[in-house]
């Protein structure tokens, strides 16, 4: 039996890697925490402001948990 591998997902639209840098920018270095928190409990993704990112709550349905532990937030080109 094989795993699945990070190349198997779908790759992120603009506007669900917009939102994790603005979920990171809020939450800072340790944002994949925060985030796998909500995840683990299947409540909607919310910043230390209160702040809801629905894009992300998506993304634990379509990318999950593995995929989370594995992604680099890239670099922004700005």
């Amino acid at each position: 039996m094989t795993g699945i591998l990070f190349d198997d997902y779908r790759p992120l639209t603009e506007q669900e890697l917009a939102t994790l840098r603005d979920f990171a920018a809020v939450e800072g270095r340790r944002w994949k925490d925060s985030m796998e928190r909500y995840w683990w409990r299947g409540l909607p993704v919310k910043d230390k402001n209160g702040k809801e990112y629905p894009y992300l709550y998506a993304l634990r349905n379509t990318h999950g948990g593995l995929w989370l532990s594995r992604f680099k937030l890239p670099k922004d080109d700005k």
